[in-house]
């Protein structure tokens, strides 16, 4: 929702053409305010850039107001401990708040200069603090998942001293190309340590496990792990290798069962990043409807209903649409 006082003061009625709406909303007084129109425009929040409709309202105390259905969509994560708001599960991220921050614990981190990082590397790079303020204070740096999903590079959690508001962060490329990173880029936040919040007492609970205690702990935990990969029908009776690396390898898998699918139900979809294939002014491409085989008919139909049911694939009625090619 958005004031119209800031819809003409803007002038966006010269460039967004304002549609007729009939939306009634019940504010938190409990009076009731009918909008004037809707219009749809771009917006830009944080890193990610979408097209919005927005309903015009007149005598409206705040300029804009972001809805539920609009935080759900794009599964909004209100963080009241650092104050943020976090988009499509950590794509952008910004501050909840303009100007100040009364947390003086808590602020971003961004880039001193243009980096460029090299492919399939790790380098060391001077970060610097928003606030100004932060001249000298022990901390932790996180790093900005924003940095996965936009430049493909992993930032590493420090613990760090600050010295007149500068630092420095570790970052890896796992990719075969070089990265580049903008000046002034949030690349994570960084977080006081409060010195009596850290215990370093040993109680008398403490307890201490010896070598033999560990090493049949090691040995369960490998047989469990073994039997997991077994599990996946994992096979190296006619490989090369020899016994002790057949074990590491099927230890290996085994601790990471969670990587595989050995069905459908396992298979899931990502919500990291929503992709969107631009076609720009293309005209759709089209194959026409052939009849299948009863056979051929019956096992495409199976596999539909069992991807619809995992909420893999959806009904759609693109006009790109083609038939079934069934693979054999």
């Amino acid at each position: 929702m958005i004031n119209s006082a800031d819809f003409y003061y803007a002038n966006l009625q010269k460039t967004v053409p304002l549609e007729k709406a009939y939306l009634l909303a019940t504010g938190a007084s409990g009076a009731t305010l009918r909008a004037i129109g809707q219009i749809r425009v771009s917006i830009e929040i944080g890193r990610l850039s979408m097209e919005q409709t927005f309903h015009v309202f007149e005598n409206f105390r705040h300029s804009i107001i972001l809805g539920l259905d609009f935080l759900d969509q794009l599964k909004a994560m209100l963080n009241f401990d650092d104050k943020t708001l976090v988009l499509q599960s950590g794509i952008t991220e910004f501050p909840l708040i303009n100007g100040e921050n009364n947390d003086n614990s808590i602020c971003f981190i961004s880039s001193i200069n243009d980096e460029i990082i090299p492919s399939r590397s790790e380098v060391i790079i001077p970060v610097q603090t928003v606030d100004k303020s932060i001249k000298s204070q022990i901390g932790i740096i996180e790093p900005n998942p924003v940095l996965v999903g936009k430049q493909n590079i992993v930032g590493a959690t420090c613990l760090v001293q600050i010295r007149n508001n500068k630092s420095f962060l570790q970052v890896l490329n796992p990719t075969n190309a070089k990265v580049r990173l903008s000046k002034h880029t949030k690349i994570g936040k960084f977080s006081e340590i409060i010195e009596n919040s850290i215990s370093s007492e040993i109680t008398d609970d403490t307890m201490e496990i010896n070598s033999t205690d560990k090493g049949t702990q090691n040995k369960n935990n490998e047989a469990k792990y073994i039997e997991i990969a077994k599990s996946l029908n994992f096979d190296f009776s006619n490989s090369d290798l020899t016994p002790e690396q057949k074990q590491k390898l099927m230890v290996m898998l085994g601790t990471n069962r969670d990587v595989f699918a050995i069905n459908l139900t396992e298979l899931g979809c990502t919500d990291l990043y929503p992709n969107r294939v631009e076609t720009g002014d293309a005209p759709p491409v089209r194959r026409r409807f052939y009849r299948q085989s009863p056979a051929i008919k019956a096992e495409a139909s199976k596999h539909i209903e069992e991807m619809r049911k995992y909420d893999i694939i959806e009904p759609s009625q693109s006009k790109w649409a083609s038939p079934i090619c069934l693979v054999l």
